[in-house]
């Protein structure tokens, strides 16, 4: 038989293949006891319109900005696993655009952009109102084009993502703020509170795929392994 220490080299070399990160995604789509989410609204500047006190909204976020004291933004914030940014190739926010209860619903004929901003400051979902909500900070990190309802819209939000996965920004969410509609265009979707949990807001985690050479690795494991096998 092998002596134990031939073998050393090989449980090295498997001990790497099973560390490798493995591909495929992550989704976090939280219902509302571990959410953080709330809209704010101007003509109810100081009220809170959180899931328990949303004066017959239901269980909804919205965006619109007019010059008619309606304007509304959404606070949104996803609690992150302990991942590394190296780890992380794409992330998403998605939300599912519903017919709006705050103006006229998106369409084709009558788009609108939201746009994701960076809050300047941390909030609480129970406490924020229109008057105290932070500030966007810097210019928006995506933009998306709202031209329809009962589909999903995504928000790319990679490089802050990983931002705040390597801990070089703080995680104070998302600020969504709708451009100017003189039509008055205001994209409405799901709070994590909505009774269909499948239309949540959820945010999607693409990890690195695994490297191919660990693919080649493991298959010249096995020769090698079949190999000593026969000449013990």
């Amino acid at each position: 038989m092998l002596a134990l220490t031939r073998y050393a080299p090989l449980a090295a070399l498997f001990t790497a293949i099973l560390t490798v990160p493995a591909s495929g995604a992550i989704v976090i789509q939280p219902d509302e006891t571990a959410s953080h989410d709330v809209f704010v609204y101007q003509f109810g500047a100081n009220n809170n319109y959180d899931t328990t006190n949303n004066s017959g909204f239901g269980s909804t976020l919205g965006a619109a900005t007019n010059s008619i004291g309606h304007t509304v933004h959404t606070l949104i914030r996803f609690d992150l696993p302990a991942l590394a940014a190296a780890d992380v190739t794409a992330i998403t926010l998605n939300v599912y655009s519903l017919t709006s209860a705050f103006g006229a619903s998106p369409s084709a004929g009558t788009p609108v952009n939201v746009n994701a901003y960076l809050p300047d400051a941390a909030w609480v979902e129970d406490e924020a109102t229109w008057n105290n909500q932070p500030a966007p900070a810097g210019s928006p990190v995506d933009v998306v084009t709202f031209n329809a309802v009962d589909t999903w819209f995504s928000f790319d939000i990679t490089s802050v993502v990983q931002a705040w996965l390597d801990g070089s920004v703080a995680n104070h969410g998302l600020l969504l703020i709708a451009d100017n509609s003189p039509a008055f265009v205001a994209p409405m979707f799901p709070s994590s509170a909505s009774s269909q949990a499948a239309l949540r807001p959820y945010l999607e985690i693409t990890l690195v795929p695994e490297p191919a050479s660990a693919v080649l690795i493991l298959s010249g494991a096995g020769l090698l392994l079949t190999r000593w096998r026969r000449r013990s």
